[in-house]
Formats: structure tokens, sequence, C-alpha cells
């Protein structure tokens, strides 16, 4: 009782821990000791400070409000911080990503390696600032509209863009504090940025567009001129596989189909296009849909690949980019295999 007077009168919070169990025992190690110390059934509360007493008396949410109020004040600090170097700085200019479409020109574009984000033809030059909430309101030199700029999460900026009807520039929640700030600053959403994608994306599709009329004005020379010309004669993987279709195909087809696919027809295609004869590929191309039942186009095509049967000229281009408004895939394929339908 007395050891309790004096403690209640000091007001110091004690908790006494009872290790009289241990004289019992001749085997006492360090780590024994350590462990029945840190043991919370050898422990008993003596004394609560009144500090103490007051503090877990109140409602954890007052606890939990304060703890809010320290973590916006601290970040309300922060944001004065970076609103005084953002008017001392150089200007900012954040770059702004390009969205993908799922449109043949963007194919076109992506292969020539061009730009995936943009940037204001002018930087932001911030002249003043003012913080409320976890937001910056930037004034920027020459503009009449103010900026905001937000301290949120990717996910819910990108939410928040797309419905926002006006820019806004954010850091990211997790670099709260951070000395690199200035290297996290992106947009959420600019009107200035998103109409001037929009005329990139109307000058991609009108590039592409003018270079698919270039390739099928080539395609039509190049059929003209080489309707009834053979570039080159067959090479010998091609020679062996045509011959090879020739005798699969002697064992199933009548006489007149035979003799219909070892004969070109000029008025299907021009020879040139696989650059040999007709009467070479096309007992290929046969044999892959008659014998090995490859009964898709695509999959004919393949197996005049594996012969060494490749498209040439303008005709592959246009194939590779599969303009469907002028071409079909592998229409030449499509027009042999039509024709072989009828004939049997």
């Amino acid at each position: 009782e007395d050891k309790l007077i004096k403690i209640s009168e000091l007001d110091i919070t004690t908790v006494e821990i009872d290790l009289l169990f241990l004289l019992e025992t001749n085997d006492v190690t360090f780590e024994v000791l350590e462990k029945e110390i840190l043991n919370p059934a050898n422990f008993k509360v003596l004394y609560i400070d009144k500090a103490a007493l007051s503090a877990m008396s109140k409602d954890p949410l007052n606890t939990r409000l304060n703890r809010k109020l320290k973590t916006d004040t601290y970040n309300s600090n922060w944001l004065a911080s970076i609103g005084d170097e953002l008017v001392k700085s150089s200007p900012i200019n954040p770059s702004y990503p390009i969205p993908d479409v799922n449109q043949p020109y963007w194919d076109y574009h992506k292969k020539k390696s061009r730009p995936t984000k943009t940037n204001l033809k002018k930087p932001l030059y911030i002249i003043e600032t003012d913080i409320k909430d976890s937001e910056l309101t930037l004034t920027i030199k020459d503009v009449i509209d103010k900026l905001i700029l937000r301290i949120i999460s990717e996910d819910m900026a990108i939410q928040l863009a797309s419905t926002s009807k006006e820019s806004f520039l954010f850091i990211d929640t997790k670099y709260v504090g951070s000395s690199l700030w200035s290297h996290k600053i992106k947009w959420g959403k600019s009107i200035a940025l998103e109409q001037k994608i929009h005329l990139y994306y109307e000058a991609a599709e009108k590039e592409y567009k003018n270079f698919i009329k270039t390739q099928v004005i080539k395609f039509n020379n190049f059929s003209s001129e080489h309707k009834r010309v053979c570039e080159r004669p067959p090479n010998k993987k091609q020679f062996e596989a045509s011959m090879n279709a020739l005798s699969s195909l002697n064992n199933i087809v009548s006489e007149d189909v035979y003799q219909w696919i070892c004969n070109a027809d000029n008025s299907l295609d021009f020879e040139s296009t696989f650059g040999v004869p007709r009467s070479v590929w096309q007992p290929v191309a046969a044999n892959a849909y008659l014998v090995n039942k490859q009964k898709n186009y695509g999959l004919v095509m393949k197996e005049l690949k594996k012969c060494n049967f490749w498209m040439t000229g303008p005709y592959k281009e246009l194939v590779e980019l599969k303009p469907k408004k002028y071409l079909d895939d592998y229409s030449i394929i499509k027009d042999f295999l039509n024709n072989l339908k009828l004939e049997l």
C-alpha cells in the first residue's frame, strides 16, 4: 500500500512484472528470463497516470479525427511549400499520353514509330497559388482560367477525368511529402491537349488513306504491266512442291479438273502475284485445300508460304496492311478456291 501511495503521488504509470517463480527453477538462462519478462501473463498494472486515463476515456472517433487533423496540417504545409516552389521555379509542361485507337490507320501510325506522348506548345508559367483542402489553385500567366493541382490517387484521377469538364493536374498521394514532387506532376485531364490529339488522329487517318490510295495505284499499274509476264522461273523448293502436289491431285480429281489446275487461267489473276506462273502455285494451293483439308483461306496461304511462295510488290503490302475498303485479304486465293469448287 505504501508503494501505491508513493506512485500515485508521483502520478507515474507503473507496471509490475512478477518473476518470483523463477527462484524455484535451477535452470534460469538469459533466454528464459527474456521470455518471461515479455510474457503478458506476468504483468500487473499498478497505476495509470491521469493524462493516460483521460486520453483512454475519450471517444475513439475523436482520436482518429485528431490524427487526421495532424495529417491534413502536414499535407497543407507540404502543399504550401509546393506552391511557393512553383512560383519561384521554371515553368512546367507535363507530357500527355496519346491513347491507342483500334483503327487500321493507327497500326500504320505505330509502324512509323510516331510519338506516343504530346505537350502543350507553351509551358505553364505559374505566377500565383492558393491552397484549399488538398488542392492548389494555380494562376497561369497569359491564361484567363485558373488550373487546379490535386493530390489524389492515379485511379481517382482517371475516374475524375472521365466526367470532368475542366482541365486539372495531379500528384499521386503516394508522393505526399516527397522532395521529388516536381517530377511527379501529371495531367489528369487537358482539354487543349485532347483537342490536339483529336487533330493528330485526323492527320494520321488522312496520311494512311493517302498511302493506301498510292498503293492501289501501284497495284493496278503492276497488274496491267505484268499480267502475262513471269518475273522469274520457280526455284527448286517451289518446283518440287508443285510436282508433289500434282502427283497427289492426280489420284483424287478428274482429268478435266487436273488439266484446269495445271493450266493457268489468266482471267483470274496476273502471273506475277507470286513471281511465278499460276501453273506452278495453283497445284500447291489445290493440294492444300483438297488433300490436306485446309479449308480456311489463310491456312492455304500459310501452306504456300511454307513452300516458298510469297506475294510480291504492292499487293503484298496491301494484304499486310489489311485495308478492307480496297481489297479483301487473300483475294487471289479466294478467287482460285471458289473457281475450284465450281470445277469440282
